[in-house]
């Protein structure tokens, strides 16, 4: 199996993960806390799974990949987060932007990525996300119940 299609197959697992938390409250009370928002995944997730997804990548030993944020032109203060290294963006929450159907995850060459004309201003999210809140401190009772998901 070739590095890409193993991390494809990491990642869409993981997605199919944060799905599952979504769509069974029932199972995962603890989740579904006022607040947590789970329940709006993937629409203003992109922090929290880039930032989960890369500890998970991490954990499976692809530890390249840059975590990005990125502004909308002309001025707007809409932002966007995905994963990227030299050769690849991963992204698992394209499909929140409902007027274009984007696949659930998204895996091409920078060059090729569907959001690339609309999201250009691309900042660290070391320096823009974390100043304001620590994703994976936010959502650790979340990983956990991925890794518990995936592992188990």
């Amino acid at each position: 199996m070739s590095n890409l299609q193993d991390i494809t197959k990491h990642v869409t697992r993981f997605r199919t993960a944060m799905e599952t938390l979504r769509d069974q409250p029932e199972i995962y009370p603890h989740l579904h806390y006022a607040g947590s928002n789970l329940n709006t995944f993937p629409i203003l997730w992109c922090d929290y799974t880039s930032e989960m997804l890369n500890a998970y990548l991490k954990s499976k030993g692809y530890a390249d990949f840059n975590i990005v944020t990125a502004f909308k032109l002309r001025g707007s203060r809409k932002c966007h987060v995905w994963l990227t290294d030299d050769h690849i963006v991963i992204d698992i929450t394209a499909d929140q932007f409902g007027k274009r159907k984007y696949p659930k995850v998204l895996i091409c060459q920078p060059s090729d990525y569907l959001l690339k004309h609309q999201y250009r201003k691309i900042f660290s999210i070391e320096n823009i996300t974390h100043s304001y809140h620590d994703p994976m401190q936010q959502k650790h009772h979340i990983y956990q119940a991925i890794n518990e998901l995936l592992e188990g």
